[in-house]
């Protein structure tokens, strides 16, 4: 087994379809030359949608506090699942979802770095903003 992340950026640039111009293809030629690798070494891929990188232009939106980021997500999802699905078994949504909600919308320790203290964040933290 590998489990490999793909960097949603580096597939929607932008974040989505239409601020992208579409998929960004050689981004999904890179992942595809990766899993078709490891099939011809009989490596069953794991892959993982979310990896903390979220695009600039949706954290510039608010981040995971915007709802649009969700719809967006989805619409990632979409892309790589009809890409990849017939040949990709095992999928993860996000990578440890509890470190990057946690330390990177409470505590501050991680990008995006909200927290309620402003001594240390200038932005909120996702209990009470936006």
């Amino acid at each position: 087994h590998y489990r490999l992340s793909i960097a949603w950026p580096r597939i929607l640039p932008q974040g989505t379809l239409e601020a992208s111009g579409g998929v960004n293809q050689p981004g999904l030629d890179f992942y595809e030359k990766l899993i078709d690798g490891l099939i011809e070494l009989d490596i069953e891929p794991f892959v993982t949608l979310y990896h903390w990188d979220l695009p600039y232009a949706l954290e510039t939106q608010g981040g995971w506090l915007n709802r649009d980021t969700v719809d967006a997500y989805e619409e990632f999802a979409g892309v790589v699942f009809g890409a990849f699905a017939h040949k990709v078994k095992f999928w993860l949504t996000f990578n440890e979802p509890y470190t990057f909600l946690r330390q990177g919308y409470s505590e501050g320790v991680h990008a995006p770095g909200r927290c309620s203290d402003r001594g240390k964040c200038e932005e909120g933290d996702s209990f009470h903003e936006p």
